[in-house]
């Protein structure tokens, strides 16, 4: 299932030598809509709305999930992964993951898998590509037809490439 975004990554803000160098936030959401298993897939595309200068670099700093309108919690979600998707190979790189969300609580936080420079995932200069996957619990949950909306806060950290 796929759910083509254009997130709100303006403040991501790469623009050739005039970037906004530090720590950027950018909102993206997939709609979640699991199979009779409970399995389900999804992908956002979070483009940039300017390239991003190849003398810049981004590194996830930090990944929380929100629950979807009208559930307490994220313990439904037994794991969830988010991967980065190579423009020019397609191989899928492991970015973020998350299992055990807490009770009671509706925004859940990733585990970072991906410590690298997000540079390299951006086709075109300004659009990075993500795959989500995972299981979910639905006893007692009811979900619409149509799915649910997962809200993703990204944090980034832009900065200089630096010469070694």
């Amino acid at each position: 299932m796929g759910v083509p975004l254009a997130a709100g990554a303006a403040g991501l803000g790469f623009a050739g030598c005039a970037s906004v160098l530090g720590e950027q936030q950018l909102d993206t959401y997939f709609i979640l809509k699991p199979n009779s298993s409970g399995g389900f897939q999804g992908w956002t595309e979070i483009n940039l709305g300017t390239t991003a200068s190849p003398d810049d670099s981004a590194t996830i700093k930090r990944v929380s999930m929100t629950a979807p309108m009208g559930v307490n919690d994220l313990t439904f979600v037994k794991n969830i992964l988010g991967e980065g998707v190579n423009p020019d190979t397609q191989a899928r790189v492991p970015f973020i993951r998350g299992v055990h969300f807490p009770k009671d609580d509706t925004i859940g936080i990733f585990e970072i898998l991906f410590t690298g420079n997000l540079r390299p995932f951006f086709k075109d200069g300004s659009t990075i590509r993500l795959e989500w996957s995972g299981m979910v619990d639905t006893t007692g949950l009811t979900l619409p037809a149509e799915g649910a909306r997962v809200d993703i806060l990204v944090t980034v950290d832009v900065g200089a490439v630096s010469e070694a």
